[in-house]
């Protein structure tokens, strides 16, 4: 079973405790789009535009997204638009296609990610919701700035195996 810690450990920048209020449980992702994926039970690869990019995982968030500056500037297919109700208002918001690869966790989430304002470029690039943890299991201790995440082996596994899985799996070696 793949785990992640995703939290902050106390050091010579501050307190696990106070690092993890200021910035949230972040992961390391890649993301970009690969029209010519297909799974393969011999392994799967894809080519991702970006690597290393820092991603909120957010309970908050129902979907998965992507900076919208970030998915137009590796020219992500812009396949929908959709109005949002975010903390700050509604937003008409451009929705991409996608892949986000978790390498931490063996694990890749594809399909429309929507593009999101980001005031934040220096603290993260995209956000993990709920269509995401669906398939993790976290464990978060607010008083020590722990954050673990990890993913079980689960059908989705199987259905990918037999191609009838399309947002999201394990990355084969």
């Amino acid at each position: 079973m793949p785990i992640a810690d995703c939290g902050f450990r106390d050091g010579p920048l501050g307190l696990g405790a106070e690092m993890l209020v200021q910035t949230g449980p972040t992961l390391l992702v890649n993301i970009g789009v690969d029209p010519e994926y297909k799974y393969s039970e011999n392994g799967s690869t894809f080519n991702s535009d970006i690597t290393q990019v820092k991603a909120l995982i957010d309970t908050g968030a129902t979907f998965s997204c992507i900076d919208d500056d970030l998915a137009q500037s590796l020219d992500l297919p812009l396949v929908d638009r959709r109005v949002f109700c975010l903390l700050t208002g509604k937003y008409e918001l451009n929705g991409f296609l996608a892949h986000i690869v978790i390498p931490a966790l063996s694990f890749f989430q594809h399909g429309i990610f929507y593009g999101f304002p980001n005031d934040s470029h220096e603290l993260y690039q995209a956000v993990l919701g709920r269509t995401f943890l669906q398939h993790m299991m976290l464990d978060y201790d607010g008083r020590t700035g722990s954050v673990r995440i990890a993913r079980q082996p689960s059908d989705l596994d199987a259905a990918l195996q037999h191609g009838t899985a399309a947002s999201g799996g394990t990355i084969r070696p």
